[in-house]
């Protein structure tokens, strides 16, 4: 097992990386898609079916997602900002509303990090209140809100360059590992017994010291003109969202009793199980990342 899952991950890594160092944007789009059509199957289970969703239930929480995006959520947060600015709060300097690129970026972080702090709660809470959003309909649209931005964002971030697509990639790899290995080697104090007993402090620790090893040298390979100290700060974040998401996954797991979300990959379970911690840290690094500029160093 152990030999299958070495095997399986190099040859993942081998193609990840040469795929985004050598592919065409638009291939990365196609390949991104290969992977959301994959992990949405996978979500499928998670949320309580056995091989597909009834397609007009699919087709339902598609559409409610779009409308929940593109129309109910970004109307409450503009109301919300334009709230903070009449009270003297400015979040986003000088306010303007004169066209969409002005309203893109603030609503986009809102939402982005909104939704993995409604994921956190719901780990920190579990079990209460699972039957809201685990199972069914439901579940099929927070599917979508877990799948659709990490794929955008690994298009977005290569279509920049290919450097900064595989910096997270890299940075979420190292934190895997490195709580890995501590988690096996010092683990004693279970971090979500209820959601992930397997996971320790001891690993989050060895998770955030490989991480920040990662940091500082992309400091400086990636010529960053941020301080030192604020540049550690924002991998402090990144690899804090990717564990949410990791523990995010493990929630519905543990919901529909299921030890992996599928079987396509040998030792490693199903392309869920692999990516489970990028679907959070992706799109806070693109969004994030753009606010600081750090694309443009």
């Amino acid at each position: 097992m152990l030999k299958s899952r070495i095997w399986t991950a190099l040859c993942l890594i081998l193609f990840i990386v040469l795929s985004i160092v050598y592919f065409p944007n638009w291939a990365i789009a196609i390949i991104a898609g290969g992977v959301f059509i994959l992990g949405l199957y996978e979500w499928f289970h998670l949320v309580g079916y056995r091989r597909f969703p009834p397609p007009l239930v699919l087709i339902t929480a598609f559409i409610k997602w779009l409308l929940i995006t593109f129309v109910l959520i970004p109307l409450l947060l503009m109301i919300l900002i334009s709230a903070l600015y009449y009270y003297g709060l400015p979040l986003f300097g000088p306010l303007d509303w004169s066209g969409p690129a002005n309203l893109q970026m603030p609503l986009l972080i809102l939402l982005t990090l909104g939704i993995w702090i409604v994921a956190f709660l719901d780990v920190l809470m579990y079990p209460r209140g699972i039957e809201n959003y685990t199972k069914g309909e439901k579940g099929l649209i927070v599917g979508f809100y877990v799948l659709i931005p990490a794929c955008f964002s690994i298009v977005y971030l290569q279509g920049i360059s290919p450097k900064w697509a595989l910096y997270p990639l890299v940075l979420v790899w190292a934190a895997d590992i490195g709580a890995y290995i501590l988690g096996k080697w010092l683990g004693r104090h279970k971090c979500a017994p209820k959601v992930s007993p397997g996971k320790t402090w001891e690993g989050i620790i060895g998770g955030f010291l490989a991480g920040f090893l990662v940091a500082s040298l992309g400091f400086y390979y990636l010529n960053i003109k941020l301080p030192f100290t604020f540049w550690m700060g924002f991998n402090a974040i990144i690899i804090f969202f990717s564990i949410v998401g990791d523990l995010f996954e493990s929630l519905f797991k543990r919901v529909h009793q299921l030890k992996d979300s599928g079987r396509l990959l040998p030792g490693h379970g199903g392309i869920l199980d692999r990516i489970d911690s990028l679907t959070a840290a992706l799109p806070i690094f693109a969004v994030l990342g753009r606010v600081l500029e750090i694309f443009y160093t």
